[in-house]
C-alpha cells in the first residue's frame, strides 16, 4: 500500500477508539403521563438513561404494557461488542504497518460482517423488547406491539419513540468511510496517475508544481469528511422538527383567550382553533369549547376557513376537526370536563379506545354531544 493509505488506514482504526466512551445509539419516548420524555443510550458495552431515574422510569412503563425490564447485563451483544471493536482497531493497525493489500480487503470485510452482524442483532433486540409481551400484563390489547423503530419515529398507541444513532456510531461510519478512501487511493486509474507524471515532465510552471501531490488530495479529502460528519454529529433532525411543530402550536394557542369558555389556555394537546371566512380567528382550550361555540353561534360549513384540533397523541400536531376522529374516555379528562381526545388515525383511535375505554366520535356527534350535555339551545 502506498504512504499515504497506510497512514490513513491507521486514522481510521483508531477513530474506533471514541466507540468505548460515546452512545451508539439513542432511543426515546414521550408519554402523556412523561411528557418531558424518557430516553435511554446504548452504548458499547451497556444501556444507560438520558437522565439519572430513565430506565428504572421506562421499566416501570413497561410493566403495564406488558413489556421486558431493561436489564443490560442479559443482553449477550453487549459483551461481544467491545471485543469486536478491540478487534477492528488492532487489525487495523496491524494492517497499516504491514502495508499489504490483502489486509486492507481483510479489515474492510471484517468491518462490514461485524457492522451488518451488530444492526441484525439490534433489531433482533428490539423485535423481541416490542413482541415478546407478558400474557398477565394490567393492560392488554390484542395484536399491540411496541417495538421502537430501528431508525426514525413512530407512534405506539399514546406513545411516540425514537430511535437514531448516536456520536459512536458517526465514528464508526466515518472510519469505514475512510477504509473506503483508502481503497479507492489504492486504485486509482492509471491514466490518471501517468497524465500527472507528464504534465509534470512538460513543464516546470508554478501553478502545476502547486497541484497536489498523490497524497495530499486523499488526505483533504480525508480532512473535509472528518469535519463535515462531526458537524453532522449535533444534529437532531426529528428533535429539531419537533421543537418546531410545538413552538408553532404553542405561538396559536398558548397564553390566548378562550373565546368560549373562558380562561388562558396552557396544556395545547387539547386545544383547537377556528378561523371563518371573514378572516375572524377564534381560540380555545379544548375540542369541546370549539364545539360548543360551532353549536351556539350556528356556524356551518361554508362559513369555515379552517378547524382544527390537537392531535392527543402527538401532543402539539394541528388536524382538520371535521376529518379527525374523536375519542371520549374518562380515564383520561380534558380541561372542559367531557374527556374528548383527538387523533386523525384510526389505529390510535382503536388503541385509544382499547387503552382507556370510551367511544369513538365523530367532528358532528361532538358537536351534538356537547350541545347535549351543556344545554345549548
Amino acid at each position: 500500500m502506498r504512504k499515504e493509505s497506510r497512514l490513513i488506514l491507521a486514522l481510521a482504526a483508531l477513530l474506533l477508539l471514541p466507540v468505548f466512551f460515546l452512545p451508539l445509539w439513542s432511543i426515546g419516548v414521550v408519554a402523556p403521563q412523561y411528557s418531558d420524555g424518557l430516553g435511554m443510550y446504548i452504548m458499547i458495552d451497556d444501556v444507560v438513561g438520558h437522565e439519572r431515574h430513565d430506565i428504572q422510569n421506562l421499566n416501570i412503563l413497561n410493566h403495564y404494557i406488558g413489556m421486558q425490564p431493561i436489564v443490560p447485563e442479559e443482553v449477550p451483544a453487549l459483551d461481544i461488542m467491545p471485543w469486536a471493536v478491540a478487534f477492528l482497531i488492532g487489525f487495523g493497525l496491524l494492517a497499516a504497518v504491514v502495508g499489504r493489500r490483502f489486509m486492507l480487503y481483510g479489515w474492510l470485510g471484517s468491518f462490514g460482517v461485524l457492522g451488518a452482524a451488530g444492526m441484525v442483532e439490534f433489531y433482533r433486540w428490539l423485535y423481541d423488547y416490542g413482541h415478546n409481551l407478558d400474557p398477565t400484563a394490567p393492560i392488554k390489547i390484542p395484536g399491540m406491539t411496541y417495538q421502537p423503530p430501528l431508525i426514525g419515529t413512530e407512534q405506539l398507541l399514546n406513545m411516540h419513540a425514537s430511535s437514531w444513532p448516536s456520536w459512536g456510531t458517526l465514528f464508526i461510519t466515518l472510519s469505514i468511510l475512510l477504509g473506503g478512501l483508502v481503497l479507492w487511493n489504492e486504485f486509482r486509474p492509471i491514466r490518471f496517475l501517468q497524465w500527472k507524471r507528464d504534465q509534470k515532465d512538460r513543464t516546470e510552471d508554478r501553478t502545476v508544481r502547486t497541484r497536489p501531490r498523490s497524497g495530499q488530495l486523499p488526505t483533504a479529502a480525508a480532512i473535509v469528511s472528518l469535519v463535515a460528519l462531526l458537524g453532522a454529529c449535533g444534529q437532531a433532525p426529528q428533535a429539531s422538527a419537533e421543537a418546531e411543530s410545538y413552538d408553532q402550536t404553542r405561538s396559536v394557542l398558548a397564553g390566548h383567550e378562550d373565546d368560549y369558555c373562558g380562561g388562558t389556555i396552557g396544556e395545547i394537546r387539547f386545544g383547537g382553533e377556528l378561523v371563518t371566512t371573514d378572516g375572524d380567528t377564534f381560540r380555545f382550550l379544548s375540542t369541546e369549547c370549539m364545539a360548543g361555540f360551532v353549536a351556539e353561534n350556528g356556524i356551518a360549513n361554508g362559513q369555515v376557513r379552517s378547524m382544527k384540533v390537537v392531535e392527543y397523541t402527538h401532543g402539539s400536531r394541528l388536524i382538520d376537526a371535521r376529518e379527525a376522529r374523536f375519542v371520549r374516555s374518562e380515564q383520561h379528562s380534558s380541561p372542559s370536563g367531557l374527556d374528548i381526545l383527538a387523533t386523525d388515525r384510526e389505529l390510535i383511535a382503536y388503541n385509544l379506545r382499547r387503552f382507556f375505554g370510551g367511544d369513538e366520535l365523530s367532528w358532528d356527534e361532538v358537536v351534538e354531544l356537547v350541545r347535549h350535555e351543556w344545554d345549548i339551545r
